[in-house]
């Protein structure tokens, strides 16, 4: 039995790692964009790109597109696009803000060199 829950507390741990945009760059580097429907890896990473582009572009921090749009440029329908959204927020990996009818998406990102975190914003509050 003492067996038993020690390998039941193994199967509960949880191994985080923190990643950077090159290296998600790097793993994926030679993929073509196709009109082909997207797998998750290739979704997140658009997701990744997105949020790389707003913040370097001086826009908001919070991600250009809602589900709609996600959905178009994904090749995916607008259920698995929420669906897959959804369950990124669950995961805590994503972070979402109603505006009147839809949705406005944030990652969870950090800046190692400025120690900034995205999950503390509010959309309402001016950047910074």
């Amino acid at each position: 039995m003492d067996m038993q829950n020690k390998e039941q507390d193994k199967a509960c741990k949880q191994i985080t790692l923190q990643t950077d945009i090159r290296l998600w760059s790097y793993l994926l580097s030679g993929q073509k964009k196709t009109t082909r429907k997207l797998s998750r890896v290739e979704a997140f990473y658009d997701l990744m790109q997105r949020q790389y582009t707003a913040l370097h572009d001086g826009r908001e921090r919070w991600l250009q597109g809602n589900v709609s749009e996600l959905s178009c440029a994904w090749h995916w329908s607008r259920d698995t696009t929420a669906s897959f959204l959804d369950k990124l927020e669950q995961l805590n990996v994503l972070t979402s803000h109603a505006v009147g009818n839809s949705k406005a998406f944030m990652l969870q990102y950090s800046f190692n060199d400025e120690n900034v975190s995205g999950a503390s914003e509010n959309p309402s509050e001016p950047r910074t």
